[in-house]
């Protein structure tokens, strides 16, 4: 049943909500609680459009303990107030729970607690649409509880004098083109975040688990928190220079002004890229241009993607990645036999002997690029230590380059590793 509210001022709950009613709060009315949720409900399935205005002591829309979808919008020229004198500081302004719920503000919501205060329920996964403007003193955005995946789309402007966006340990997706003040916290799990478009006035930060950045052309502090985190730059066409230990050498508009702590893993664009780590287990894919990536401290793994690209591990036992061929074979500025590796991926060069450390009976060292027989399908050219891969193993038709190494550098089938 739809219940269309009109305007209104009562101690307790104005509406409460029950079976499958939905509720519509026009334009021009208001509804108001003067010590309690202004709407609230506790089952069943509702939808809750408010084009007027709903204004609350506690909480302005509590659907808590609610098992199925709910969905409030709250269009333009529509609002929620809840706590606007202060006196409740955790009130709410919606709060969300049952499972693949969906929250959208064309409006506006202000909270003395939580603009939007969400129960992500197991196995669902729970929308936020933020075209307005949501204030909540505590947080702005808060995933209080349940291990659902919580997906905030953000072009209008979110705030909180406490934190704008606090996540749980399980996963959260923030992707932002509009404006965040507070900074944000997606805590636990493997979460995301893409910015694309968007700013964000403090720190953006990982917490646990492996989470992914996405970031624009506005300066970011980002703060990956344990497990493995990475930079992805890979939808760029322009180049970049990041440097994870040393954001003064950053340029290029993506990253100019950012800086970065407790960063792992890096993708960049077609752009020609140069791409430094830090003292961690780095990985740095260069993409499609022809890049210079430098491993530095650490057991690095350096894929250069697409084009004749340049790779320093440093120091470590570094790992040097060839996901495809390109045809160039890139350089190899530091290999140290036996300690370093060369990973090849033998579907995409086309080799069907296996995978694991390649057999030495597949690998020839010689003073040219040419196969001796059958069976000779990876020939190290001593004369100018270059790497080939022969596909047909015979000679039969020409080798292809696989990579450079410096001057000196000695290769073994034990340094090759085929996935």
């Amino acid at each position: 049943m739809l219940i269309e509210a009109t305007s209104q001022t009562t101690l307790g709950h104005v509406y409460i909500l029950s079976g499958n009613d939905d509720l519509h709060i026009g334009a021009g009315i208001t509804i108001t609680s003067l010590d309690s949720d202004a709407v609230i409900t506790f089952s069943g399935t509702h939808q809750i459009v408010v084009e007027g205005h709903v204004v609350a002591q506690d909480d302005g829309i509590n659907t808590i303990g609610t098992d199925t979808a709910q969905t409030v919008i709250i269009q333009v020229g529509g609002s929620v107030t809840a706590g606007g004198d202060g006196v409740v500081d955790d009130a709410d302004g919606v709060i969300l729970d049952g499972i693949g719920s969906r929250l959208e503000n064309h409006g506006s919501i202000v909270a003395f607690g939580t603009a939007a205060s969400l129960f992500v329920r197991d196995g669902g996964t729970t929308t936020v649409i933020n075209t307005g403007t949501m204030i909540g003193d505590r947080f702005g955005i808060w995933n209080k509880f349940g291990s659902g995946t919580l997906e905030f789309i953000n072009s209008g402007t979110l705030e909180s004098a406490g934190r704008a966006f606090q996540g749980n340990i399980y996963t959260d997706h923030v992707t932002n083109s509009g404006v965040i003040r507070g900074g944000i916290d997606l805590n636990g799990g493997d979460d995301l975040y893409d910015g694309r478009g968007g700013v964000v006035v403090g720190a953006i930060q990982g917490g646990d688990g492996n989470d992914r950045f996405i970031l624009g052309n506005s300066a970011e502090t980002v703060q990956g928190g344990y497990g493995t985190d990475l930079l992805d730059f890979s939808y760029l066409t322009s180049s970049i220079t990041l440097d994870l230990s040393n954001a003064a050498r950053n340029r290029g508009d993506a990253v100019l002004g950012d800086r970065y702590t407790s960063i792992e893993n890096v993708t960049a664009g077609s752009g020609s890229d140069r791409l430094t780590g830090n003292a961690a287990d780095n990985g740095l894919n260069g993409g499609a241009g022809a890049d210079t990536l430098t491993g530095g401290d650490g057991n690095d793994r350096l894929d250069g993607g697409k084009a004749k690209d340049y790779l320093v591990g440093g120091n470590g036992a570094d790992t040097f990645v060839f996901s495809s061929w390109n045809g160039r074979g890139d350089v190899i500025a530091d290999f140290t036999r036996y300690f370093d590796r060369i990973e090849i991926d033998a579907a995409s060069f086309g080799y069907t002997g296996g995978v694991g450390t390649l057999s030495a009976d597949h690998f020839v060292i010689a003073a040219d690029n040419l196969a001796l027989d059958a069976n000779d399908y990876f020939i190290f050219n001593t004369t100018d230590q270059t790497l080939w891969f022969d596909r047909d193993g015979s000679g039969a038709r020409e080798a292809l380059i696989v990579a450079d190494l410096q001057s000196g550098a000695v290769l073994t089938a034990a340094d090759i590793w085929l996935v």
